[in-house]
């Protein structure tokens, strides 16, 4: 297949060396390429601007441009395409400063043969366009994540988002997405409603390594709750560590209300088709009897089981109607012709008869055929005392007197001319001596009169009238009706009369009242939880002070009346706990003019409990100084102390420790070590590091763990200019890119690198590497270092 020719912009002011370009590349095999040249910077960068150049070859010596600052102009001008330079300069730092600042490939001038010049253009080529392609990924990406409709977020295992995007925010109500970071800092605590759903979503992470479907309902901002649904999984380091979780939350406030309606209307449906007055059934396309209620079997006079799963004609007496009434059903049920409303006089297989009230409607089932809901009213009684009634009220009356309402109806002079039976209870009198009757009949005079104004108003504006009154019956608690009010209008669209209808509401009043009082007393329990939170802060700045205040605010003097400048002894540190308060703990303890010990300890975890401990172990190296130069007796008996009082409280943690003590003296140094990282000697010009080991190279436990453990000391000679470097394990326990971890090694990699610093120096160069090597800037555990620096003007014996 022939490819179109790679477009090449020559920069060069020599045509010789433009004609060795044009021959040289006319010669690579399975590329074209249409070369254009130009003799100047400026025109060069003209060029570039109309268009259509792939890749440049540029001198770095022209008319207008000298050196690496012509790469740059062009550069600045068109950063887009490619550059390789084409130099007579063979220059190795010159070369290496031109591809370090963004040049595709640096190639001298008399040292370029075809092929080499060739692969140079189609390498730069590529990495562009790979570059571009991974650019344009990298915005994609950022385009979903800043525009998705869901939230998307990523968290660390202790409740911290690491980061989110907008529609997060907006789902929980901030205006941006630093304002949620800002404001969520602890996501078990500040959003989740329900205590401990956030421990139950590690927990299921814990165990399947994603969370499916996780609804839970959770504060925004302005305290309104809301339902989610969370979708994540945990992203973890080689070693199976979780490094952080990771997912989509979706807003489902919407769908759990409709769930809520939903079974509040299966719920109510329910409800009437068991309690109802009126026979209930249910038939399919084929006339059969899906369902039915109690009150159908006591109107028919058969058990459910003998009507369920048979045609609906099985309730009537046995003729041969019945099979030609079947087909007619199936004929019009799949018509949709079935009468909606009819009345019939019935007998039934039971012997029983009765006027029945029919009413039928579909009920429409996604991707299933509908089915018949059937309701029948005994209408009986009423036919007996209603046949002077006009036909175009018995519905209405058989209706009514089946709400569970209180239903009146008044003409223009404020006459009853209608009452149902719970309203005829409800004000005292029979339905006979209600007819033609005022509120005045009834009803206080005061109060009477406040009801013909009420209904003069509605037939005069031809508005609904809504009110809730309150009653108190004799010996009774106060109630509450719910009252609305309608103008009835005649044929003609003239106002009538008006229809009253008034239900009792004071279980819900009361309900209300008990929501508005757990309210409060929610609102009350949270103020409390806030002054709680206050309090818990303080305490904690309060303890990181006090910690704070017992680590060395200064370091003594070896011997004490050295001058400045004549001291033996140095030190040094930096003390990065993770939290408010740490678990790392050092000490410098001043044995004699010419012994100094160094105690470095770790208690396990940090936070408040290792806190306690460091406190713990600080007093009882205090406690033990008069077994203090004997650095293996001093970590038997803290150890043995430690054990006692862990041991009482039930509590598991233990503690790392290393104790060192120089005896400028003896010109030697002992030391122990339980559990701890072993500490680093820097010695001797060039500068080396040895790590230190016990004598046997045996490891001992932490404190704490066994009370019998005993902890050996090991005794080296000590020589001018030595320096002891003590850490914690902190310093080295961090998660970089790849899932790598900065190890023990690497450390002692760096402090060999950097070990003619002063310790000053060194420790801050090492911190900012282990930094930089970090997934982000900052350690996950305290971070502790020590530095002894044996002075160099401390004549050896």
């Amino acid at each position: 297949m022939q490819l179109a020719p790679i477009n090449i912009l020559v920069i060069e002011d020599n045509p010789e060396d433009v004609f060795f370009v044009r021959t040289i590349l006319k010669k690579a095999k399975g590329v074209d390429f249409a070369i254009e040249a130009a003799g100047s910077l400026a025109d060069g960068c003209r060029r570039l601007a109309a268009g259509g150049i792939q890749l440049v070859l540029l001198d770095l010596s022209l008319p207008d441009g000298s050196g690496l600052a012509t790469f740059h102009e062009l550069q600045s001008q068109a950063p887009e395409i490619p550059v390789i330079i084409l130099s007579v300069v063979d220059d190795d730092e010159t070369a290496l400063r031109a591809v370090h600042d963004g040049a595709q490939d640096y190639l001298v001038k008399g040292k370029v043969d075809s092929g080499l010049l060739t692969r140079a253009i189609v390498y730069a080529l590529e990495r562009t366009m790979a570059k571009s392609a991974l650019f344009a990924a990298e915005e994609k990406y950022r385009s979903i994540f800043e525009n998705a409709v869901e939230g998307i977020f990523q968290t660390t295992p202790n409740g911290h988002y690491i980061s989110v995007n907008p529609a997060l925010a907006r789902i929980y109500g901030y205006v941006s997405v630093e304002e949620l970071m800002k404001s969520v800092t602890d996501i078990g605590r500040h959003l989740y409603v329900e205590a401990g759903r956030r421990d139950e979503f590690i927990r299921v992470m814990q165990e399947h390594g994603t969370v499916s479907d996780f609804e839970s309902r959770i504060y925004r901002k302005d305290g309104s709750i809301i339902w989610i649904s969370e979708n994540a999984r945990a992203v973890r380091a080689a070693g199976r560590r979780v490094l952080y979780y990771e997912g989509m939350v979706e807003d489902i406030t919407r769908r759990k209300q409709a769930e809520a309606t939903l079974r509040f209307s299966e719920e109510r449906f329910r409800s009437i088709w068991e309690n109802s007055n009126d026979g209930m059934r249910l038939t399919d396309p084929a006339g059969i009897v899906i369902a039915i209620n109690s009150r159908f079997c006591e109107m028919v006079g058969m058990r459910i089981e003998e009507i369920e799963g048979r045609p609906f004609t099985v309730v009537y007496e046995d003729t041969p109607d019945n099979a030609r009434i079947l087909a007619r059903y199936k004929e019009r049920f799949l018509a949709g012709t079935i009468e909606q409303h009819f009345e019939r006089h019935v007998r039934f297989k039971s012997g029983r008869e009765s006027y029945t009230e029919l009413s039928n409607s579909y009920i429409q089932r996604e991707g299933q055929a509908p089915l018949l809901l059937s309701i029948f009213h005994d209408v009986t009684e009423r036919k007996r005392f209603e046949e002077k009634v006009r036909n175009s009220e018995v519905l209405y009356h058989s209706l009514v007197e089946t709400l569970p309402q209180n239903i009146f109806r008044k003409d223009l002079n404020d006459r009853f001319t209608f009452g149902n039976r719970r309203f005829c209870e409800a004000i005292g009198c029979q339905t006979e001596d209600l007819l033609g009757k005022t509120d005045f009949d009834f009803f206080p005079a005061d109060l009477a009169r406040k009801y013909q104004q009420d209904d003069r108003q509605i037939m005069a504006s031809g508005k609904t009238f809504e009110v809730i009154e309150e009653y108190r019956p004799p010996g009774g608690e106060t109630g509450y009706v719910q009252v609305v009010k309608t103008p009835l209008y005649d044929a003609s669209g003239e106002i009538m009369g008006l229809q009253g209808i008034f239900w009792d509401i004071t279980e819900k009043k009361r309900t209300e009242e008990r929501e508005r009082k757990a309210n409060a007393e929610l609102a009350r329990s949270q103020e409390e939880l806030r002054k709680k939170n206050e309090m818990l802060e303080d305490d904690l700045r309060m303890a990181q002070e006090i910690q704070q205040a017992i680590l060395p605010q200064s370091y003594p003097v070896f011997p004490r009346d050295a001058a400045p400048g004549e001291n033996l002894l140095s030190f040094h540190h930096r003390y990065q706990p993770t939290g408010e308060v740490g678990g790392d703990f050092f000490s410098v303890l001043p044995l004699s003019d010419t012994k100094a010990g160094v105690f470095i300890c770790d208690v396990m975890g940090h936070g408040v409990r290792s806190a306690l401990v460091t406190a713990m172990v600080r007093g009882l190296v205090e406690e033990l100084k008069t077994v203090a130069t004997d650095p293996g007796q001093l970590l038997t008996r803290v150890n043995g102390d430690l054990r006692t009082i862990l041991q009482q409280t039930g509590t598991p943690l233990f503690t790392t420790a290393f104790y060192l003590v120089i005896d400028l003296d003896a010109r030697e140094f002992l030391f122990a070590n339980a559990g701890h990282p072993k500490p680093f000697m820097i010695r001797g010009d060039p500068a080396e590091v040895a790590v230190l080991k016990s004598f046997d190279g045996k490891s001992r436990p932490a404190l704490g763990l066994f009370q019998e453990s005993v902890y050996p000391t090991t005794r080296l000679p000590v020589r001018p200019g030595d320096r002891f470097m003590l850490f914690t394990d902190g310093l080295f326990e961090v998660s970089g890119p790849d899932n790598t971890e900065y190890s023990q090694e690497m450390l002692l990699a760096a402090v060999k690198k950097r070990a003619h610093l002063p310790a000053v120096e060194l420790f801050d160069q090492l911190l900012a590497e282990i930094k930089g090597f970090a997934l982000e800037p900052k350690f996950d555990d305290d971070v502790c270092l020590v530095a002894v620096d044996v002075s160099r003007r401390w004549p050896e014996a």
